[in-house]
């Protein structure tokens, strides 16, 4: 099977097919992360947003993920009303806490933690990678960060929220190889 193919499998594999160029990103968000890994929260934004406009505006898209992930445990009519649940309330992904004004479902990118974890070598933490000119990026002090982002699912009813964790979930593993690229 090739990558491509095993990519499109995953939930979150087309992320990496859209914005992954061997080896560095290409769209515009995701290249600044490259050399900035400041708005990781912007990032899981990003990858949640795509995956739930993909599924939600191609039913069979849906269908396929949603067979394999919930038809070992739910019957198949649940998992067609969740299916169009989905399709007609996709979930709205914020930064932040929802406020009163989002619509449910919601998935919410929330920093937790943000704690320096290693101080480097002398100030500057710019990248210049081989055969790349230094640019003025390079000379930025900084330090390295471990930074823990809480993804909340919020829904007015909990097996919605249920099978909308598990999707939020296997999206950000299939976006793992993207999210390592981007330096997460």
């Amino acid at each position: 099977m090739s990558r491509k193919d095993r990519l499109k499998r995953n939930l979150g594999g087309t992320v990496e097919e859209e914005y992954l160029a061997d080896p560095f990103f290409k769209g515009p968000i995701l290249t600044a992360a490259r050399v900035s890994v400041v708005m990781v929260e912007r990032i899981i934004l990003q990858i949640l947003r795509t995956e739930v406009t993909r599924l939600s505006t191609t039913p069979s898209e849906l269908t396929r993920y949603f067979h394999h992930i919930y038809d070992p445990t739910i019957s198949e009519d649940e998992r067609k009303a969740f299916e169009a649940n989905f399709t007609a309330a996709p979930p709205t992904t914020v930064l932040g806490y929802p406020r009163t004004t989002t619509d449910l479902p919601c998935f919410a990118v929330v920093l937790e933690s943000d704690e320096e974890s290693d101080s480097v070598l002398g100030k500057y933490v710019g990248e210049t990678l081989e055969g790349e000119v230094a640019s003025e990026d390079a000379m930025y002090e900084g330090a390295v960060f471990d930074q823990t982002y809480g993804i909340y699912v919020y829904a007015q009813h909990p097996d919605v929220c249920a099978y909308l964790y598990q999707f939020c979930k296997l999206v950000l593993f299939g976006a793992r190889e993207a999210l390592e690229a981007a330096g997460v």
